[in-house]
């Protein structure tokens, strides 16, 4: 059952701890604190949020698809998923471009700009100028396979997603990664899609589990990703064995599994009455894909301003984290508040007159 917006306030939750959870991680890079560095492994379980992110994304498409699957509509399905992220990502990363010209950087030619803009990897799989972009290579493969198999069969278009995946990871990895072609689709970060659908897939149902157990299965996620904190999780936090695919299916399995336990459980918990939710949490999970894309450039400013200011000499750095991220957070929701919202809103109604 949605709330007055049609969205699942656990699912907005999930949104917004994800992100705090990435800005958390990038932030720790950039201020050495004191103590948070050093507790545990919090330096780089951050970038968790990232799994979250792409098991809520194969859970919301697993929601949202239907209603094209009905009409066999794959086209009209991911045009409207790519107004959704792409202009956005076209805008910051355009931002970034002057801002790095700004700085004294060069300003790229037009080929190079066009390969900023466009969110597909190089042969070499190098990130894109705006480096957190790079999730966008899954996040559109993973809507050109729904939409293809929606046009394809409407009717049956989960299943033959998860079959075409699960053969391209079975590739890939026989083929020890070397088809470039399949290094995305065969990636097996890709699984995580998979395990969203599937907690989509039962929410969808008509399975319904007690209060007690949904709470355990939240529980069991908080755990899992817990044990990985204070035990360790080796290098799968770091970008490039995720794009190589050399600890991309250990990665899913460690932290993909417990973000499936964790919306799982806590959206089956919602599925007959709206957990209520503090309202901060909401906001910032509406705002979280601004957030995500712009935050980055938020810090890079912080920072400058930290050390000219010489605030990072005086205030303890482990406070300067959390003020950081409260500063991140405040200009990455005013610019969802003043773009994201106002452009989707026009190219919403555009769509829906043609």
């Amino acid at each position: 059952m949605t709330n007055g917006t049609g969205k699942l306030n656990s699912i907005q939750a999930l949104r917004a701890i994800a992100v705090i959870l990435v800005l958390h991680c990038h932030t720790l890079d950039l201020i050495n604190t004191r103590y948070q560095s050093d507790f545990f492994y919090l330096q780089n379980f951050g970038a968790a949020g990232v799994d979250l992110f792409f098991v809520i994304s194969g859970f919301i498409i697993t929601i949202v698809s239907g209603r094209y699957a009905q009409t066999g509509s794959g086209r009209y399905f991911f045009i409207r998923r790519a107004i959704r992220v792409l202009p956005l990502y076209w805008i910051v990363s355009f931002a970034a471009v002057v801002l790095f010209r700004i700085q004294g950087g060069h300003w790229p030619e037009t080929r190079e700009l066009i390969i900023i803009l466009l969110p597909f990897p190089s042969p070499s799989f190098a990130a894109p100028f705006l480096v957190q972009g790079w999730t966008l290579y899954f996040e559109i493969l993973f809507y050109t396979l729904i939409a293809i198999t929606i046009q394809l069969n409407s009717k049956r278009y989960i299943l033959y997603t998860c079959l075409l995946l699960l053969i391209a990871i079975l590739l890939n990895y026989l083929t020890r990664r070397h088809f470039y072609p399949l290094n995305i689709p065969g990636n097996g970060f890709m699984l995580e899609f998979l395990m969203g659908m599937v907690a989509g897939r039962l929410y969808l149902s008509k399975t319904n589990i007690s209060k007690g157990m949904a709470i355990c299965i939240t529980a069991a996620g908080i755990a899992g990703l817990l044990i990985t904190l204070i035990k360790g999780y080796g290098n799968i936090s770091e970008m490039g064995y995720v794009f190589n695919g050399k600890l991309s299916l250990q990665r899913s399995l460690l932290w993909g599994i417990p973000c499936t336990l964790l919306v799982t459980g806590l959206t089956m918990l919602e599925k007959k009455r709206p957990l209520k939710m503090p309202g901060i949490l909401i906001e910032v999970g509406n705002a979280s894909f601004s957030l995500y894309l712009i935050h980055l450039l938020i810090l890079d400013y912080e920072n400058t301003l930290w050390s000219l200011s010489g605030i990072n000499r005086i205030v303890e750095s482990d406070i300067l984290v959390v003020f950081s991220m409260g500063l991140s957070l405040t200009v990455g929701w005013i610019f969802y508040r003043l773009v994201e919202r106002p452009l989707l809103h026009q190219l919403s109604t555009l769509l829906t007159k043609r």
